[in-house]
């Protein structure tokens, strides 16, 4: 399952309070939970135990999926801007998989383990690139009008990516991503969370009314250092 920027979850069982955003299960277990707080941290999935960092937290982090025991996520740095990073549970020893001057980002390893796809905007929009995993050979681009937050199909041989009005699927092989094929129209709120294990797409549809008012929140900070429970915290100048 994809990670969704677009909500925060929030436990106070798991995180005691504290902002949790992207929480996720490991699905070869259920015995752990990973979230973003800067660092990521790993616990047991039934709130037993303390909350563990996996990283050393120095820069902003966001978990893009798990694969068994495999995590990967992305770093956030001046230079290189986002880069995708995988680790294991079992040794947990960060290993850098794409970095470049520009953004990647919404990383997903193959069923099979054998192949990494994530969003680039190298071109100047979001594209869909596939490469292998764990080896270093030559990527390529999937997409041909855009694309992002790409899933695999549970069969390892084909994603599936919204690209503006549109949902998308293209196969992937040894010798190559095939062109990419429409599968039918989503809206411009469409969030695209996973693809079960019978190949059904799941798509998330936000209805109701469009927002007619803004609200503004006034001392903010203080309720940043409220929810987080840290009073260090300095507003910036």
């Amino acid at each position: 399952m994809n990670h969704d920027p677009e909500r925060i979850y929030s436990s106070p069982t798991l995180s005691q309070g504290a902002p949790t955003r992207w929480l996720w299960y490991a699905p070869s277990n259920l015995e752990g939970l990973c979230w973003v707080r800067r660092p990521l941290y790993w616990q047991a999935a039934d709130g037993s135990g303390t909350a563990e960092p996996l990283t050393a937290g120095e820069r902003d982090e966001i978990l893009s999926s798990i694969l068994g025991r495999l995590i990967v996520y992305e770093t956030i740095y001046l230079t290189t801007k986002t880069d995708i990073w995988v680790m294991s549970l079992d040794d947990r020893k960060p290993r850098l998989l794409v970095q470049a001057p520009f953004d990647e980002g919404g990383a997903s390893l193959s069923p099979g383990g054998r192949r990494l796809v994530y969003q680039f905007n190298q071109s100047g929009r979001w594209e869909i690139w596939v490469q292998p995993y764990p080896g270093t050979g030559s990527r390529q681009q999937v997409s041909q009008r855009g694309g992002v937050r790409p899933l695999w199909q549970s069969d390892s041989l084909s994603i599936v990516f919204p690209c503006g009005a549109d949902m998308m699927s293209a196969t992937i092989s040894a010798s190559g991503a095939g062109a990419p094929v429409r599968l039918f129209p989503v809206e411009t709120n469409d969030v695209l969370p996973d693809i079960t294990s019978e190949r059904r797409i799941l798509v998330r549809r936000t209805t109701g009314r469009p927002a007619t008012s803004l609200g503004l929140i006034v001392n903010w900070f203080n309720y940043v250092r409220r929810v987080a429970g840290r009073t260090n915290l300095h507003s910036p100048r």
